[in-house]
């Protein structure tokens, strides 16, 4: 009988353990705030540069985007996918080299505006390129 009731509690711890889901990582851990500013010197808005720390998906994005979209009533964000994009695009001025692969997009949302452009035209959301999502 004890063998019955071992055999029967580690199923159920098994099982139990099986069971659980994992929750979504949260993406304000997978990205860096490089320059933070208001726009057009407006004192409730978000202005930034972002550059993504881990994978992003569109869902992620948008995800973000949505947050900044109910916190504030001015955005203008541009993400990067790595920091070599952002410095060689931001800093060095090296559009030629990078702007293809490494500008994700820009997020802007002004009076009833609120929209993402995806602007990566080779590489994880190619297939995005020149498409507006609406936030």
């Amino acid at each position: 009988m004890k063998k019955y009731i071992v055999f029967f509690m580690m199923i159920f711890v098994l099982l139990a353990g099986c069971s659980a889901q994992t929750e979504k990582e949260n993406t304000e851990d997978k990205y860096t705030i490089i320059d933070r500013f208001e726009v057009h010197g407006q004192k409730n808005s978000f202005g930034a540069v972002i550059v993504l720390d881990g994978e992003f998906d569109k869902e992620d994005i948008i995800e973000l985007c949505e947050r900044l979209n109910n916190e504030y009533p001015i955005v203008n964000i541009k993400i990067y996918g790595d920091m070599e994009s952002y410095q060689a695009i931001e800093v060095n001025g090296e559009w030629e080299s990078y702007c293809n692969t490494g500008l994700i997009g820009n997020y802007m949302k002004h009076g009833e505006s609120s929209r993402f452009k995806w602007m990566q035209r080779k590489g994880d959301f190619e297939d995005l390129f020149g498409e507006f999502t609406e936030i």
